[in-house]
């Protein structure tokens, strides 16, 4: 047996069909003496389920990257100066 499940935009109404259209949009409202709300244990005040157009419409802004790119590593101070050191020595060629 398989399920279907139909998205629907929130605000427009569109069924969205591609899931990298689909936007969870949450909003919190706490006082600015509390934690992020990434680490509040709070539930959002308010979760919209968006199409792309919407959210362009919107002008809410959004990385269009995937969480493991995200976390890219960042280059040591080793890996940094080798560089410099290799394209000096290129440039010497």
């Amino acid at each position: 047996m398989s399920r279907e499940t139909i998205v629907t935009c929130d605000l427009c109404k569109a069924i969205i069909k591609d899931d990298e259209q689909h936007w969870n949009v949450l909003l919190y409202a706490t006082a600015s003496y509390q934690p992020h709300p990434e680490n509040s244990p709070h539930t959002p005040w308010l979760r919209l389920e968006i199409c792309r157009p919407c959210l362009d419409r919107l002008g809410i802004a959004v990385r269009n990257k995937k969480p493991e790119e995200l976390h890219a590593p960042v280059p040591t101070i080793e890996d940094m100066i080798r560089e410099l050191v290799a394209n000096a020595v290129e440039e010497l060629k």
